[in-house]
């Protein structure tokens, strides 16, 4: 008889693990916030309009993107890394470490910050 309540027992206990398992496994319909900020910095300035914030989808491409445009200077792409950007290219004239972020392909999955480089 003890054995056989043992079992019952250890069975309910089991039973009432697997329940609980299953409902904490339950996705629940809350919707998840899926929008990106998407900060584009121009000139790497703090004039008025330098830095343009963009709100994007995340796993779309970017819409809205600004036109980058700088007087004297020829646009090469978005760089993830501020170093690349080449703030100033009269002085800094080295090549890009790492590829450029073309908005045009690539999707954004987080938020962002993309820097403008300009060539002479």
């Amino acid at each position: 008889m003890k054995t056989s309540t043992i079992k019952l027992a250890l069975l309910s206990i089991a039973f009432i693990g697997c329940f609980g398992l299953i409902n904490a496994c339950k996705k629940n319909n809350e919707e998840v916030d899926k929008t990106c900020k998407v900060t584009f910095i121009l000139n790497q300035t703090n004039a008025a309009g330098d830095t343009v914030n963009v709100a994007a989808t995340a796993g779309l491409l970017v819409q809205n993107a600004p036109a980058p445009v700088r007087a004297g200077f020829t646009f090469a792409g978005w760089y993830a890394n501020s170093a690349d950007a080449n703030p100033d290219p009269t002085k800094n004239t080295a090549a890009p470490k790492f590829p450029a972020y073309d908005i045009t392909k690539k999707p954004i999955y987080l938020d962002v910050i993309l820097y403008a480089r300009w060539v002479k």
